[in-house]
């Protein structure tokens, strides 16, 4: 393959020599390289499914955090809802892990995901159990995917695990496409 003077074996190598000091990425999943001083793009593959996981309990972060002894990554306070008739947002506290070590922000892997968070919170186990009761809590799995070739697989000593918290998992599917 030509590619502005050079050849190349691989389709998924482009160069723009035009553009020399700056680079227009069309995704996430496009690398920009520099070789001398012409600009190549190389696509990788991005997974087809990625998940996202976090534990989640619908009720006033600042009680919960308290209970826990532990901050959440993303919250919403009643005292955040704006009077009406603006739409009224439950409050919400959920934790994903940010800020221990082996966190990712997009597993490719929910089952990785899972058995990540449930090993932060494993020491908590007991007042998960007692505030998800009182607080409507659950595992929240974000599954977002380009294709339809597939999808989550968890194993049963996994879903044992996370039934023993006593809280359902919940798993949101969200599509879009990489054109």
């Amino acid at each position: 393959m030509d590619i502005g003077g050079a050849v190349t074996s691989n389709p998924a190598l482009m160069v723009a020599p035009r553009y020399r000091h700056s680079c227009w990425l069309k995704s996430e999943a496009t690398r920009c390289l520099f070789v001398s001083t012409t600009i190549m793009f190389q696509k990788s593959k991005t997974p087809n499914h990625v998940y996202t996981v976090e534990l989640v309990f619908m009720g006033e972060p600042s009680e919960i955090s308290d209970r826990l002894n532990l901050q959440p990554n993303n919250a919403f306070s009643q005292s955040q809802n704006r009077p009406p008739p603006s739409r009224q947002h439950p409050p919400y506290w959920g934790y994903n892990g940010e800020r221990e070590t082996g966190y990712q922000s997009r597993w490719e892997s929910l089952e990785d995901g899972l058995i990540f968070l449930l090993e932060v919170m494993d020491s908590r186990r007991e007042k998960i159990i007692a505030i998800g009761h009182q607080f409507n809590g659950h595992w929240w799995c974000g599954h977002f995917q380009s294709s339809f070739d597939g999808g989550p697989t968890l194993s049963a000593k996994l879903l044992v695990e996370i039934s023993n918290y006593e809280i359902p998992l919940r798993i949101a599917n969200y599509y879009s496409s990489e054109e």
